[in-house]
C-alpha cells in the first residue's frame, strides 16, 4: 500500500512531464494561437512550424542559398540536410519523439490515476476529520493536475496529427521548405 506523504511525491514528480521540450514548444502554439492565425494557409502554418522546431531545426537564407540543419542534442555537430534528409528526419526522428512523449504521459497519467485511486482510499480510512480534509483537497489538486495533463497530451496529439498530415509526402514537404524559404527570404 502507497503511504500518502510518498504517493503524493510520486504524482509531483511524474507531472514534471509538463517541461519536456516538445511539450513546452507545442503548449506554447496553442498559447500563441489568435484570431489572426491560420494553420490552413501555407505561410501561417510555416510561421509557427519554424517556431516549433526551431531547437531542433535552423532554416538558413544565406547569399541565395537556401539550407536547413538538424541541430544536435549535446554536443555534436548540426547536420545539413536537403529536402529528402528533411522529410526523412521529420517522418521518423521528429515523429518518433512526439510519440514517445504521447507514450511517455499517458504511461504517467494512467500510473497517476491508479495511485490517485489508491491514495483515495488511504484518506477515507483516515480517524483524523481534519487531516481527511487536507489530504482530500491535496488529492483534488493532484487530480485537477493530472487532467491538465491529459488536456496536454491532447493537444500534443493533436498537433502532431495537423503537422504530418502537411508531412506526409515529398511533394507537400517540398511545399512547406518552399513556403519556409519564402518566409526566411522576405525577413532578409
Amino acid at each position: 500500500m502507497v503511504r500518502l506523504s510518498e504517493g503524493l511525491n510520486i504524482l509531483k514528480q511524474r507531472y514534471l512531464i509538463l517541461d519536456k521540450m516538445w511539450i513546452k514548444k507545442i503548449e506554447d502554439f496553442f498559447e500563441s494561437a489568435t484570431e489572426y492565425d491560420n494553420g490552413t494557409l501555407s505561410l501561417h502554418f510555416a510561421i509557427d512550424f519554424i517556431e516549433v522546431l526551431k531547437e531542433r531545426v535552423e532554416f538558413v537564407c544565406d547569399d541565395g542559398n537556401f539550407l536547413i540543419y538538424i541541430l544536435p542534442y549535446d554536443g555534436e555537430e548540426k547536420t545539413e540536410v536537403d529536402t529528402e534528409g528533411f522529410m526523412y528526419w521529420c517522418q521518423f526522428t521528429f515523429h518518433k519523439e512526439l510519440i514517445d512523449v504521447l507514450l511517455k504521459g499517458k504511461e504517467d497519467l494512467d500510473k497517476g490515476q491508479n495511485d490517485i485511486k489508491q491514495l483515495q482510499n488511504v484518506v477515507k480510512s483516515m480517524k483524523d476529520e481534519d487531516k481527511k480534509k487536507d489530504s482530500m483537497n491535496k488529492l483534488g489538486d493532484l487530480a485537477q493536475d493530472a487532467n491538465k495533463i491529459e488536456i496536454m497530451m491532447n493537444k500534443v496529439d493533436t498537433y502532431r496529427q495537423n503537422c504530418f498530415e502537411k508531412l506526409s509526402n515529398l511533394k507537400l514537404v517540398e511545399s512547406l521548405i518552399t513556403d519556409v524559404r519564402i518566409l526566411k527570404e522576405q525577413a532578409c
